[in-house]
C-alpha cells in the first residue's frame, strides 16, 4: 500500500469568488517511479478524444485535443491506481481528512458525505496546440494532478477558470481540487524539443455520486 507518511503542501485558495485547493508534493519518489513504469507501457495505447470521454460542443464534437485513457480501461487494471486514488484522498475517510475538518469553506466541508464513486483518467498533451476547451465535468469534485516526465519539455498548458479570470501554471507533482461544475480549460501546449517524446501529463480523478453518474461510474 502507498498510504505511508508523506508531507503534502495543501492550501485552500479564495480568489475572485472561487474556492479551490492546491496540493504540492503529492507523490514521493517511489510513487513517481511506479507511475512512470505504468505510463510508459500505456503511452503507445492512449486513445484519441472521441474514444476517451471528451466533453462535447453543441455539434457533438470533442472539446479536447489530446490523448488519454481511463485507468479502468487499462487491462489488466493495475492495482497501483487504486493505491494512488486512496493516497490522493478519494477514500471517504481520506476525504474527511482533507476537506471535512476544514471549517474555512462550508461547501467543501459538506461534500465528502455525498461522494461514493470515482474514476481516473490519464491525459497526455504531447503535440503543439494540444488543449482542452472550456467545459465542466460530470462529477461533484475534480482533482487534476500534473507530471512532466522528469523534464518540462513544453510551454503553455495552464489550467484556466475563464469565468473567474484565474490561470494556474501546471507544476510537476502538483494538483488542484475544485468543484466539477466550474468551467475550466487547458490552454494550448507548445512542445519545446519534438525529438524528446515528452509532454504534459494530467492525472485526473472525478469524484461523484452513483445516483448521478449512472453508467459512467467506477465504484471502489
Amino acid at each position: 500500500m502507498l498510504l505511508k507518511e508523506h508531507s503534502w503542501d495543501i492550501k485552500l485558495n479564495h480568489k475572485n469568488g472561487l474556492s479551490y485547493y492546491t496540493i504540492k508534493n503529492i507523490f514521493d519518489e517511489d510513487e513517481i517511479e511506479r507511475f512512470y513504469h505504468i505510463f510508459n507501457q500505456v503511452k503507445p495505447h492512449l486513445l484519441p478524444p472521441e474514444h476517451s470521454g471528451s466533453a462535447l460542443d453543441e455539434n457533438k464534437k470533442p472539446l479536447k485535443n489530446n490523448k488519454a485513457i481511463f485507468t479502468d480501461k487499462i487491462k489488466p487494471y493495475p492495482g497501483i491506481f487504486l493505491d494512488f486514488e486512496k493516497k490522493l484522498g478519494f477514500h471517504r475517510n481520506k476525504m474527511y481528512d482533507l476537506l471535512g475538518d476544514n471549517k474555512e469553506d462550508s461547501v467543501y466541508a459538506l461534500l465528502p458525505s455525498n461522494i461514493n464513486t470515482w474514476n481516473s483518467l490519464i491525459s497526455y498533451y504531447c503535440e503543439d496546440n494540444h488543449n482542452y476547451k472550456a467545459h465542466s465535468d460530470n462529477s461533484i469534485l475534480t482533482f487534476l494532478m500534473w507530471l512532466d516526465e522528469r523534464e518540462k519539455n513544453f510551454t503553455g498548458g495552464e489550467l484556466r477558470f475563464p469565468k473567474y479570470d484565474i490561470t494556474i501554471e501546471c507544476e510537476d507533482n502538483t494538483g488542484v481540487l475544485f468543484p466539477s461544475r466550474v468551467l475550466h480549460e487547458v490552454l494550448d501546449v507548445k512542445i519545446i524539443d519534438k525529438n524528446k517524446d515528452k509532454g504534459r501529463i494530467t492525472y485526473s480523478t472525478f469524484l461523484g455520486n452513483d445516483i448521478f453518474l449512472n453508467n459512467s461510474k467506477v465504484k471502489r
